[in-house]
């Protein structure tokens, strides 16, 4: 007896149809091809279309050919497969009332307890960060483009009643194109729960999606031409859905529907990230020493770095910061930055543990920038021999002087 969409429907809790989706059969959706454009014409064309819509260019690393493109998703099931949940729960008085919906996905439902005879409602919220890897190389012919991804995927429950003990649940998961992970959660039924594995991997849509920006010839034309299109005038870009195979027959369900992902305005990037970078100081006299290893002063101190801190805090531009330290990225949102810090903070353990990482909010003449940044360290020579490291695994890395 399927009675939960009416009840549903009574409190205010929107009922919508939905079906378990297709695991993905392929070991990796990282993607390696030839497009038959040159490596500048390539490069433009990656770093004007991605940065809008669903998509931020997180940095940009020209004598290394890569482009570093972050995804922040309120509907993860577009870009990771997590299969699908289903939920039973018995009652003499309230029915039955059965559930299946997408376990990447945001979903409000209500449950019978016949212990306490009342229903519990149950919120469950998920989210996904995922930050995407573009390596350009020039072949003869045209350029090799390889992508692959690193996913980062919350799950939040939370559930009310009057007189139940409520529980509060927080679990993430990370993996990467050629990957999956595991968490088990613990699924209410009523009164009784029930211990649930969630295994979620990539589709591969994020990672077509970056590659189909280079199938379209009149953007790629364009970027022939010297000069980027502006956003207004490109084209609509496609959007790519994950590959499902023969669904059988959806139930009902109730859905929470997750709150609009605001879209980002299209800008130029190179411009951003060189105006958030730390600017050098006019020299005013001769330095003392020739050694060309002086370090540059900056016209910005940021504050001096504390213990390490997730989520990430804000240090004072006006502040003065008597330590070296390193730059990894410079975004225009707030909540991106700090994505941008957990997400570095996960690809990177072995070289950003043992530093502070921190969010440093700026106003420059171009705008308000929140910079990325990690410390302290010793000298020049550690900041730089830390970037080198950076370098080499596609991160930005800048060197900022006390």
């Amino acid at each position: 007896m399927l009675c939960a969409a009416v009840t549903v429907a009574t409190l205010g809790v929107s009922t919508l149809v939905t079906a378990p989706q297709a695991r993905a059969a392929t070991a990796t959706t990282a993607i390696e091809t030839v497009v038959p454009t040159d490596f500048q014409t390539t490069w433009n064309a990656l770093v004007t279309q991605l940065d809008e819509g669903d998509f931020t260019i997180n940095a940009t690393i020209k004598e290394q050919s890569t482009i570093r493109v972050l995804l922040q998703s309120k509907v993860p099931s577009q870009w990771v497969d997590c299969g699908s949940v289903s939920v039973d729960s018995k009652h003499k008085v309230f029915g039955d009332r059965n559930y299946k919906f997408l376990a990447a996905n945001s979903v409000r439902y209500l449950v019978a307890d016949d212990q306490f005879n009342e229903l519990i409602d149950v919120e469950r919220r998920t989210s996904l960060n995922a930050l995407a890897t573009i390596k350009l190389t020039p072949v003869r012919q045209g350029t090799r483009v390889s992508v692959d991804a690193q996913y980062v995927m919350k799950f939040r429950t939370r559930e009310f009643g009057r007189k139940i003990v409520p529980r509060f649940l927080n679990d993430s998961l990370d993996f990467g194109s050629a990957g999956s992970a595991t968490v088990s959660e613990e699924i209410r039924e009523g009164s009784t729960m029930k211990v649930v594995s969630i295994g979620c991997q990539p589709t591969g849509a994020l990672e077509r999606q970056i590659v189909l920006v280079l199938e379209r010839p009149a953007v790629l034309v364009a970027q022939n031409n010297a000069q980027p299109l502006p956003a207004k005038a490109a084209a609509p870009q496609p959007r790519v859905r994950p590959e499902s195979r023969a669904q059988p027959k959806p139930r009902p369900v109730a859905v929470l529907a997750p709150p609009p992902v605001k879209a980002t305005a299209s800008k130029k990037l190179s411009a951003q990230f060189a105006a958030a970078a730390p600017k050098p100081r006019k020299q005013l006299s001769p330095p003392r020493s020739p050694n060309p290893a002086a370090p540059t002063r900056v016209a910005t101190k940021p504050s001096s770095p504390s213990k390490a801190i997730s989520p990430a805090k804000f240090a004072p531009a006006t502040e003065i910061d008597t330590t070296w330290r390193i730059q990894l990225s410079a975004l225009r949102s707030q909540s991106k930055a700090e994505s941008a810090l957990n997400l570095l903070q996960q690809a990177t353990p072995d070289l950003l543990s043992q530093l502070t990482l921190r969010v440093q909010k700026v106003e420059l003449s171009k705008g308000t920038f929140f910079r990325v940044q990690a410390g302290p360290l010793a000298d020049r020579q550690a900041s730089v021999s830390l970037c080198n490291r950076l370098k080499q695994k596609n991160q930005a890395c800048l060197v900022v002087a006390p």
